[in-house]
């Protein structure tokens, strides 16, 4: 699913351990409670995405715009996020 337009979609509990969503447009995407354990959402677009309790467990958020997501309870041990923009909430 590398670089997939995924604007305003909803994963809401999905599975997406390992999924390849490196430079995908995920703008407000809904991601709450989604299992992204290993996955890879570098140079994503994540602007205003909704990652509420979801576990980041190992996943490379390198270069990821978190503008406005929302990171409330999620799970981010041993999550890459080095050289993210953006400001989250």
């Amino acid at each position: 699913m590398s670089g997939v337009d995924a604007k305003f979609t909803s994963f809401k509990y999905a599975d997406l351990t390992n999924a390849n969503l490196s430079n995908a447009d995920c703008r407000g995407a809904d991601f709450r409670y989604t299992n992204l354990v290993n996955a890879d959402l570098s140079n994503a677009n994540l602007a205003y995405a909704n990652l509420k309790e979801a576990d980041l467990t190992g996943a490379n958020l390198t270069g990821a715009n978190l503008e406005g997501a929302n990171l409330f309870n999620a799970t981010i041990d041993t999550t890459n996020i080095t050289n993210y923009f953006g400001e989250a909430k």
